[in-house]
């Protein structure tokens, strides 16, 4: 509704506060509400009117026009958001949570007496940086997802060519599978600023066509809002701190033939690289926090579970194996079809998907003495011998071994156990972080006690 148009108002409407105020009694005798849209109406803040039902909270997050939910609807749902990772750098730089690509002169570094990361090309013409974080936004179908984050552009006169700069979801965005994000960028002396997108290793550029964007060389607060598994489109808002509201700088839109993305599993990503430019070209990261707009559901209803149970008969030592379970990486292979023949054809490719130990069951019959379990987490890189076999081919990507040597010199422990001579089975829900693509999770023990049977079983789930 247009200000100064003052017709019956109707679920769907999208007006002013000067329009709302003609309407006021209608508004809230009716179940129905008016809720910020982020938008603007001839300078004006937007409301769209819904009902009261559909009303879920402050945030102005909407997913094909309906209030924060899913692509399925908004029905009866109070959807928050729910944050899976976030990052700072006042404590340093934590390089065991991150995967960086390196090419040349391209660095990351905390600024001196700041807590700001700079992450940049260095001098060298083909100078290059990737950065995604090891966490990663994994949602169901349906759940859309969001980030906001700081960013400092450089000054683009400071360059003296061709070069590419960008912060958002991916695992690299010009560089990788899938991805999405602000960018900024010189080519052919002509710059521009707008959103990549990276859909199954394609670049795609959507500059800002005219838009007027705040002063990118400064520390601005941005957010993404994306709702996946169709045709949702996603927005880029930028935070108006002086009167404390978001403006939307982009919306992009997208067909109904093709998802956003091939793989919706998701870093927190940041990139720089020069193409035939010899000035340190760089991006600037103060923090930054990410996850899914949902009801927080207590469990993962797109998860695969599985099982896997050993019995064998136990000797004494030290840091004994009972098994390992490896998430591979760089590959990995699934299924992804079926026909007639019910003989399913496999796929390889880069493995993203992170998976979670949930349950482990331990028996140690016939034993008389302490029986001390542990679960470590370890680098798959630092593990000696052994064979690795898929624990369910082409239906999970972890792989297990009951032969492989331990070697604990980065280990992190994650969970303990002790089965005494009274206590024949411990079974617990674990705690554990994800097992993500390249790490390896090993189950020993310690004990005096010999030739005793020992059962372990466990369940777990990966996260497509």
């Amino acid at each position: 509704m247009a200000k100064g148009q003052y017709d019956d108002v109707r679920v769907g409407d999208l007006m002013t506060l000067d329009d709302l105020s003609y309407r006021n009694k209608l508004i809230y005798n009716e179940n129905v509400k008016a809720i910020p849209t982020g938008g603007q109406i001839d300078g004006e803040d937007e409301y769209e009117i819904v009902p009261i039902t559909e009303v879920l909270g402050a945030s102005t997050s909407k997913i094909n026009g309906k209030p924060q939910g899913t692509v399925f609807g908004a029905d009866m749902v109070t959807a928050s958001e729910k944050a899976f990772i976030s990052g700072k750098w006042d404590l340093g730089l934590d390089v065991s949570g991150i995967t960086p690509v390196i090419n040349g002169s391209g660095y990351a570094s905390i600024l001196a007496d700041e807590s700001v990361l700079q992450v940049g090309t260095g001098t060298d013409a083909d100078g290059s940086i990737v950065v995604t974080s090891q966490k990663r936004i994994r949602y169901e179908a349906g759940t859309p997802i969001f980030a906001k984050f700081t960013a400092t552009f450089m000054d683009e006169s400071l360059s003296n060519g061709n070069y590419s700069i960008g912060i958002g979801f991916g695992e690299g965005f010009s560089v990788g599978d899938n991805g999405i994000g602000m960018y900024q960028r010189r080519v052919n002396d002509v710059f521009d600023y707008g959103v990549v997108l990276v859909r199954n290793g394609v670049t795609t550029y959507y500059p800002f066509n005219g838009e007027l964007p705040p002063d990118f060389t400064i520390l601005n607060i941005y957010r993404i809002e994306w709702g996946y598994l169709g045709i949702a489109p996603f927005n880029l808002y930028w935070r108006d701190t002086a009167n404390e509201k978001w403006v939307r700088l982009h919306r992009q839109t997208f067909s109904s033939d093709l998802t956003h993305v091939t793989k919706p599993d998701l870093p927190i990503g940041v990139f720089a690289q020069n193409n035939g430019n010899t000035t340190d070209v760089y991006i600037r990261n103060g923090s930054f926090q990410a996850g899914t707009i949902d009801g927080g559901a207590i469990f993962d209803p797109g998860a695969r579970q599985q099982t896997y149970k050993r019995s064998f008969t136990g000797t004494s030592g030290t840091n004994q194996l009972i098994f390992a379970f490896r998430n591979p990486y760089p590959d990995v292979t699934m299924y992804y079809g079926i026909d007639s023949t019910l003989i399913p054809p496999a796929r390889s490719f880069r493995n993203s998907i992170a998976s979670q130990l949930l349950e482990v069951g331990l028996n140690a019959l016939g034993n008389n003495k302490i029986v001390d379990t542990e679960v470590v987490i370890v680098p798959s890189s630092d593990l000696v011998g052994g064979t690795f076999t898929p624990v369910e081919l082409g239906y999970s990507v972890l792989e297990v071994s009951e032969d492989v040597v331990p070697v604990l010199t980065n280990a992190q422990t994650v969970e303990i156990f002790s089965n005494n001579k009274d206590q024949k089975e411990d079974k617990r829900i674990f705690t554990l972080d994800l097992l993500q693509p390249g790490q390896t999770a090993l189950f020993i023990y310690t004990t005096t006690s010999v030739n005793f049977d020992f059962t372990a079983f466990i369940k777990y789930q990966d996260l497509f």
